[in-house]
């Protein structure tokens, strides 16, 4: 049986994740990554009259709202781990697909095409992991991993039988484990320890979804970059993020920038902002695989 690819990501229906979605989805297509393109949309209640921004790169699947605990606790990333299970629910995989897992607030460079096999998850190495870290926020801290060789975080690939094997215990290890400790990136702690529970072997590497912040931000092997923290010019001064970022202004001159993720970003945006002023194009994008 042939299998697909495909890349998938989750945001919230809010504009501050719809441009990034979108600038998301025009590097996707600027780079001609490979495989069909999956947008998680989750409904967001501080917009909830809010029309669904729709991919135009591929297929816009709208979800629950799944952060809302209780009326006084509320964890927008926990729209990750619930959209994923979500997903799986209303959409047919094959179990040889291959899935590859992005954040919105990452770009496509260049190519990315993993192989990956059952059994097996392949992805970035989670730089600046800790067991400690881990263990804290982690209902079953016996399963944290030992040091990052062994530990991944997004971007990463998986075979679709396996992640349909998971995506339950990452949603209770991450709503669990947010209650446990009241952290923002417990999520991380969940994606690990459930793969390490489904006896998944992840293999990882330092340069595929770089961050600005890493001792190798300028490596030019990386095809995604990840614009998670804010950009900095020679001085330390903060000249953009995406934070402060109103769309579609024209990002700052390239020159200011001191690394290749931070330059690569700006480089996208500006590519995209232009290339909206020539209109839009037209996407095929319907799979048919709805359950």
């Amino acid at each position: 049986m042939k299998s697909d690819k495909y890349i998938i990501y989750s945001i919230s229906n809010s504009p501050f994740q719809e441009w990034q979605a979108d600038l998301l989805d025009y590097s996707f297509e600027k780079v001609k990554q490979p495989g069909r393109l999956i947008r998680l949309c989750s409904e967001d209640g501080k917009y909830p009259k809010r029309k669904t921004p729709l991919s135009k790169a591929g297929l816009t699947i709208c979800t629950p709202d799944f952060s809302k605990f209780t009326s006084k606790i509320q964890w927008p990333v926990m729209n990750k781990a619930g959209s994923l299970q979500y997903l799986f629910k209303k959409y047919i995989f094959h179990d040889e697909d291959t899935l590859i897992f992005l954040d919105p607030d990452m770009i496509f460079i260049k190519i990315w095409d993993p192989e990956v096999k059952m059994g097996c998850a392949f992805g970035q190495k989670w730089k600046g992991y800790s067991p400690n870290y881990c263990q804290k926020t982690s209902v079953q801290p016996e399963l944290c991993p030992a040091n990052d060789d062994e530990c991944l975080m997004y971007p990463f690939a998986i075979k679709a039988g396996d992640m349909k094997n998971l995506v339950e215990d990452i949603e209770y290890f991450a709503r669990k484990g947010y209650l446990k400790c009241n952290d923002w990136m417990a999520d991380m702690s969940a994606f690990v320890t459930a793969m390490v529970k489904g006896k998944i072997r992840m293999e990882t590497k330092e340069n595929i979804g770089l961050c600005n912040n890493w001792n190798n931000n300028d490596d030019e092997a990386a095809p995604i970059m990840h614009y998670c923290r804010p950009i900095k010019d020679r001085s330390g001064k903060i000249i953009w993020g995406k934070w402060r970022y109103q769309p579609w202004k024209l990002p700052p001159d390239l020159s200011q920038t001191t690394n290749k993720v931070d330059r690569e970003v700006l480089r996208m945006l500006q590519k995209f902002i232009l290339s909206k002023k020539q209109g839009p194009a037209t996407h095929n994008t319907s799979f048919n695989k709805m359950v």
